[in-house]
């Protein structure tokens, strides 16, 4: 899980899922415009299952 941000630390891993040519999926959320952080937990819970 990559969040797509101003952040520089996340800028190798969205250069590589962009630069891949394997299969993607991506999500789009702003996080910034509700009450998101419960959904965000579970999230990154289940990515870190798979």
């Amino acid at each position: 899980v990559v969040t797509f941000d101003k952040n520089p630390d996340n800028h190798p891993y969205l250069l590589k899922f962009f630069q891949s040519n394997a299969p993607k999926a991506m999500l789009f959320l702003n996080f910034s415009t509700g009450p998101f952080e419960s959904f965000k937990k579970a999230y990154y819970g289940a990515v870190e299952e798979f």
